[in-house]
This record gives C-alpha cells, sequence and structure tokens, in this order.
C-alpha cells in the first residue's frame, strides 16, 4: 500500500486481483454471494461495487446477490474512488466485534450501502461464532437476497 500525499492510498496489485477476481466469476461462476474477513471483506465490497458499476460483470451477466462483509472496510485507493460516489445497491450483512479496534471503520463502510444487515459479537477482531438469533438473521439475509 502506497501513501500519497493526496490523502489516499494506492494498493499495489490491486489491478492483478481483480483480473484473478474477473476470471474466476466468468470460469468457476455463477456465484451467488461473496463473503470475506478484513482485507479479504474490503476485497468483496470492491467485486460488488465494481459489478453495480457494469464491471467484473461475467459473461453470463449473473452478478452478486449478497455480500458479506466481516470486519471490513470502505477501501480507500484513489484510482477506485469513484465506486462509492452512490451507495451499493447489492444486499449487505456487516459483522464486527464490539472489541475491534477498528469497528469504527466497519460501521464508516455501512453508510456506503442500502440498508446493510449490521451484526455485532463481544469479541474483537476476528471471524465471529454466531448465536442462534444472528444465524436466523443472517439465514434469513441470503434467503431474501436469493429471491
Amino acid at each position: 500500500m502506497e501513501h500519497l500525499e493526496e490523502g489516499g492510498v494506492r494498493y499495489a496489485g490491486l489491478d492483478v486481483g481483480f483480473e484473478t477476481i474477473g476470471k474466476a466469476l466468468a470460469e468457476q461462476g455463477p456465484f451467488d454471494g461473496v463473503l470475506g474477513f478484513s482485507q479479504g471483506a474490503a476485497l468483496s465490497f470492491y467485486t460488488a461495487a465494481k459489478q453495480q458499476n457494469g464491471e467484473l460483470v461475467p459473461p453470463d451477466g449473473g452478478k452478486l446477490k449478497f455480500a458479506i462483509i466481516i470486519a471490513g472496510f470502505t477501501p480507500r485507493d484513489l484510482n477506485h474512488r469513484y465506486l462509492f460516489n452512490s451507495q451499493l445497491e447489492t444486499p449487505t450483512c456487516h459483522i464486527w466485534g464490539d472489541h475491534d479496534v477498528l469497528k469504527f471503520k466497519s460501521e464508516e463502510a455501512t453508510k456506503n450501502c442500502v440498508e446493510p444487515l449490521v451484526l455485532n459479537h463481544k469479541a474483537g477482531h476476528k471471524v465471529p461464532k454466531l448465536s442462534q438469533t444472528q444465524v436466523g438473521l443472517l439465514s434469513d439475509f441470503i434467503h431474501k437476497a436469493m429471491q
């Protein structure tokens, strides 16, 4: 990651990552959704935002129906800031820990989404074990997105 004087960053190798994702979507899809943790959540966020912008859409036209963002954040790469000029319409579920020192970034990310589902857990920066109630909410979220 390169920190720029303009106040943003540039992620080294991001374009190669997007090429790999595009290839996987085209050759191994269709995929109903995407799930990512931390930096992987940011990449999942990017993927859904790029599809909303008409990018990374496989030849069959199959777009993601949902994204699960665990301890994620809105990516800050200056070359891709345009992706977050409008709210993400792909249904999103955001999960973060009450003791995650970066939870403010996860909270901010929800502002870029239309009606996100938010689930919290009592731990820190980790993939949590969800309560039965949370599992039900997540299951309902996925089922609704699949309709």
